[in-house]
C-alpha cells in the first residue's frame, strides 16, 4: 500500500522501493536526529512522542537516532541497545509501530569511539585522533588505547544486535 504524499509531482519519490524482503511505501526518509533525551539509555516520554509523530508522517523510512551498542555513548542521554536496554528499544519500536505499521524503522547503531560525555565536554580534534580509544567516560578519567580484543568485542556487539534485529523484525 502506498501512502499519498503531496500531489505526486515527483513520482520517483512517491513510488515504493524494495530492500530484499522489505518494502518502503515511498522514498522519503526521516533522517536520524540525536536529541540526547534518553536518561540512562532508555527512551523518555519525549523520545517516544517524537517517534510517534514521525510514524504519523508520510515517510517510507524512519531511521532512529544514534543508538549505542554498549556502555560507550557519545552523549550522556544517548539511546542504548544491549541486553540491559532491550525493553526500552522494544518500547520505542512498539510506540512507533502502534502509531503506524507501514513505515520501515531502522536503528542507527553506534559506538562512541574516542571520548564519551555530555555536550559540554571538550572533544579531541578529529585531526588528533589516529587510534581507537576507549571513551574517557562521564567521570572524565582518561580513556585507554583499545586492544584488538576490545575492537573484536565491539564488532561482535554490532553483529549480535544486527542478527537479533533480523530475527525479531517488527
Amino acid at each position: 500500500m502506498t501512502q499519498n504524499v503531496g500531489n505526486n509531482a515527483f513520482p520517483g519519490l512517491t513510488s515504493s522501493i524494495s530492500f530484499r524482503s522489505l518494502e518502503a511505501s515511498n522514498r522519503f526518509v526521516h533522517q536520524p536526529m540525536e536529541c540526547d533525551d534518553s536518561p540512562n539509555g532508555f527512551p523518555s516520554e519525549s523520545t517516544l512522542e517524537r517517534y510517534r509523530r514521525l510514524a504519523e508522517g508520510a515517510a517510507g523510512i524512519t531511521i532512529v537516532e544514534a543508538t549505542s551498542v554498549g556502555r560507550n555513548r557519545a552523549r550522556i542521554n544517548q539511546l542504548m541497545v544491549d541486553e540491559d536496554h532491550r525493553q526500552g528499544i522494544d518500547t520505542l519500536t512498539k510506540a512507533f509501530k502502534d502509531t503506524s505499521s507501514e513505515p520501515l524503522l531502522f536503528y542507527q547503531i553506534t559506538h562512541a569511539g574516542q571520548i564519551s560525555g555530555d555536550f559540554h565536554q571538550p572533544r579531541v580534534p578529529r585531526s588528533e585522533v589516529v587510534r581507537a580509544y576507549e571513551p574517557a567516560g562521564f567521570d572524565r578519567k582518561p580513556g585507554r588505547l583499545l586492544s584488538s580484543e576490545d575492537i573484536n568485542e565491539i564488532i561482535e556487539a554490532f553483529v549480535k544486535i544486527g542478527r537479533a534485529s533480523c530475527r525479531e523484525r517488527v
